[in-house]
């Protein structure tokens, strides 16, 4: 049996995705992320970033962005689990996109960034 297509709110950004979604010949599996970073990293440091991707076969797609830009630098923005170099101090937000082509999830997690 195929569900309907779910939309909710987590941390203030829209995510939409399908519990299961009828296709042809079946059903559709949802895509899930659930982002993690390092809860605080000095200037300098360099941090891990994991998707927490499940299904993740099904993800075409990853981009990390961080807000604000100038507090760090991700090493590849286009992996599921890349890096994170803190190179202001103050709270960084990493925000996780994630996309199987059809339909897009977004979550986030945060840093705060020490001077030492």
């Amino acid at each position: 049996m195929c569900g309907i297509i779910r939309r909710f709110r987590r941390e203030g950004l829209m995510l939409a995705g399908a519990a299961c979604l009828a296709a042809a010949g079946g059903c559709y599996e949802a895509i899930s992320i659930q982002p993690s970073c390092p809860a605080e990293l000095a200037v300098g440091e360099t941090g891990s970033l994991q998707s927490g991707a499940q299904n993740a076969g099904q993800i075409a797609t990853f981009l990390w962005e961080v807000f604000p830009a100038e507090a760090g630098r991700i090493a590849d923005p286009t992996d599921a689990d890349t890096t994170f170099t803190a190179l202001q101090p103050g709270t960084a937000t990493l925000r996780l996109t994630a996309s199987d082509g059809l339909f897009q999830v977004i979550s986030q997690c945060e840093t705060v960034i020490t001077d030492e």
